[in-house]
């Protein structure tokens, strides 16, 4: 009986003090360890997913900055060029013209994809800027969700359409299909999509900076 008492008391003092206590025979000690262990093991593979994301996003990031970055100093080499054929030789290049344009093209789609990723893209803010707390977070998950369906429809699924039919049209000076061409709206559309996927994950478990960036600006 006096044990009883004694274990009874032992649980009362645990609850109301939060430090584990030894329960007939260290039964209630295991107790409490193993779900320590069961809590760690959750949140734990949770913080791993986290990690993970963040890495596959800096990772698609580095490759799309790099992309952007050699189209950039293509358009440079090759905008020389066709200044010096045109004013010093007189001789203007028409190939060097269409890559310029299409070059241009690629670099602004893909570069628009990477800011949409760092939602540093320019919006209208007067209506998120007057709320605070869970009704922005509400507005900004639905802002994220309508961009994703946006870049599904028109770019990813319309982008696939438009590339299907241009197949049998060839450019003008350099001859490639404009289907060709055309795979970079897809491409871009699958880009916002991933990256709207993983902005809507980071504002509901709260990873995300830019809620706070605004605000303070």
């Amino acid at each position: 009986m006096n044990s009883c008492q004694n274990a009874a008391q032992r649980f009362v003092t645990m609850l109301t003090s939060g430090k584990p206590t030894k329960l007939c025979g260290g039964q209630m000690t295991r107790l409490r360890s193993t779900n320590t262990n069961q809590t760690h093991a959750i949140y734990g593979e949770g913080y791993y997913n986290m990690k993970t994301l963040k890495k596959i996003r800096l990772i698609v990031d580095k490759i799309l900055t790099n992309v952007c970055c050699l189209i950039f100093a293509a358009m440079v080499v090759i905008g020389t060029y066709q200044i010096v054929t045109r004013y010093f030789f007189n001789r203007p290049s028409t190939v060097s013209e269409e890559l310029l344009t299409y070059s241009f093209t690629w670099m602004a789609l893909l570069i628009s994809a990477y800011v949409f990723g760092k939602r540093d893209h320019m919006r209208m803010s007067f209506l998120v800027d007057k709320i605070e707390g869970t009704p922005r977070l509400v507005l900004e998950v639905v802002i994220e969700i309508l961009c994703v369906a946006f870049a599904t429809i028109v770019l990813l699924w319309g982008g696939m359409a438009i590339r299907a039919l241009t197949m049998t049209q060839k450019t003008a000076s350099l001859g490639v299909h404009m289907g060709t061409i055309y795979t970079v709206v897809p491409v871009t559309g699958a880009l916002i999509v991933f990256y709207g996927i993983l902005n809507i994950i980071d504002l509901v478990t709260g990873q995300t900076e830019g809620s706070q960036r605004e605000a303070k600006e």
